[in-house]
């Protein structure tokens, strides 16, 4: 008997964890408030992490971003543009850092090179004439929506049940005390939706506090607002990081024909009352114009912002907190539930793969996974789906506001054809 598996949050962890699931057999429903990308990870950065940027802090996350990111660009080549990297020093501070950089790049086996001012201005024109030093290191940039469409079309493939726009209700315990049923309230459609589950598996982000007490357990994370702000023009061929450790605006990546800039991180206890401010958006722009100083002349054409569910520590600042993941089950409440906590969108299939496990650890089955991974590309899809054709119009329109907002809005006609597909893919186009 395939034992039935829900995940709540569509976002790149939970269909991951999707992927991972029913390449083991499992039968698999995934859940989501919006739709994928209409949370954090539609709302990201565009960096494809070669672990650099945490090798000094934190060890762990440096070594899974370095591997995990070399896979991502086996396992969805289409949706990764090698640009490479560039942390540059600007005073002597950053040069003193780049000591302690170079050691833990080493120590991570992360591959780089060095390059003096003048190099760096050569390989950048557009960077300070004042850059002292840079350091080339595996950096690259990931499409954001076309990798998350990668990956709910791959789910689709391996026979996912996909439930877009459905808002956990509550969940109903047997006798033991374990998850039998979920309700879900239809968005769209209205009503409610009620699905029976063997387990269940939270990844519902920043959400991940609230959707965990009707799940019986109580997970704590810090939800943390980061803001970015986007040039409307690309400056750099290779994303460019400034030589510190990560701090706010330290980050500026070549997506498209765009530049965005990053990132803020505050702690917000209700992400959706969080409001941009001008104070992020200006400190954005100081630290952008020094490292890139045709940014001041340019400004902003828009701001966005994210909230990340950090793992919640003893710790002096929301800089400090891990970036790698957590897979957190409890003694009290229902043994057939498990929550995913942090993680990046570079870490998330690892995060996947690791989830399944311990869900098969869970139900005490042995089930390896069918097959070598491979993102489909969801353009061979697109070609055959016309916006709005053979659809519900509203519907499609709903989507397309959920995707405002992100990473990348300004491919409006891109955007327009991703929500007819997600209607095709849920059954309801």
């Amino acid at each position: 008997m395939e034992e039935k598996i829900a995940v709540i949050g569509a976002g790149s962890t939970g269909l991951f964890t999707s992927i991972e699931l029913a390449r083991r057999g499992f039968s698999v429903s995934l859940f989501d408030r919006g739709i994928p990308g209409s949370g954090t990870s539609g709302r990201f950065h565009g960096l494809l992490h070669c672990g650099a940027r945490y090798a000094v802090v934190d060890r762990t996350a440096a070594t899974d971003c370095r591997a995990e990111s070399e896979r991502i660009k086996s396992i969805a080549p289409h949706c990764v543009n090698s640009t490479g990297g560039l942390f540059v020093a600007l005073d002597r501070n950053d040069e003193e850092y780049g000591e302690e950089l170079r050691l833990n790049l080493n120590r991570c086996s992360i591959p780089y090179t060095e390059l003096n001012g003048s190099e760096a201005v050569r390989a950048e024109p557009n960077l300070n004439a004042v850059v002292r030093s840079a350091i080339r290191v595996p950096d690259a940039v990931l499409k954001g929506r076309r990798f998350l469409l990668s990956a709910l079309g791959t789910c689709i493939a391996y026979g996912v049940s996909f439930h877009p726009f459905m808002n956990l209700l509550s969940a109903h315990d047997d006798e033991s005390g374990d998850i039998e049923g979920l309700s879900f309230e239809n968005r769209i459609g209205g009503g409610v939706h009620r699905a029976s589950t063997d387990f269940v598996v939270n990844c519902s982000g920043p959400w991940i506090g609230q959707t965990s007490k009707l799940l019986g357990h109580r997970v704590e994370v810090l939800p943390a607002a980061g803001v970015m702000s986007v040039v409307g023009k690309r400056l750099t061929s290779s994303v460019v990081s400034r030589m510190r450790r990560p701090s706010d605006g330290d980050i500026l990546v070549p997506y498209g024909e765009t530049t965005i800039a990053g990132t803020t991180a505050a702690v917000t206890e209700d992400p959706a009352s969080f409001e941009i401010n001008e104070e992020d958006v200006g400190l954005l722009l100081d630290e952008a114009s020094a490292m890139v100083p045709q940014i001041g002349r340019l400004g902003f054409a828009r701001s966005y912002a994210s909230f990340r569910p950090l793992v919640k520590e003893e710790t002096g600042s929301v800089r400090e907190v891990t970036r790698d993941f957590r897979i957190l089950s409890y003694d009290a409440g229902p043994r057939n539930v498990v929550n995913v906590a942090g993680g990046k969108m570079t870490t998330s299939r690892l995060v996947g793969e690791r989830t399944a496990t311990e869900v098969c650890n869970a139900l005490g089955v042995r089930k390896p996974p069918a097959g070598e991974l491979r993102l489909i590309d969801p353009l061979d899809d697109i070609r055959t789906v016309e916006a709005g054709a053979g659809g519900d119009n509203t519907a499609i329109e709903r989507i397309v506001a959920e995707m405002r907002g992100g990473t990348d809005d300004e491919d409006t006609n891109f955007v327009r054809e991703l929500a007819a597909l997600v209607m095709k893919w849920s059954g309801a186009g």
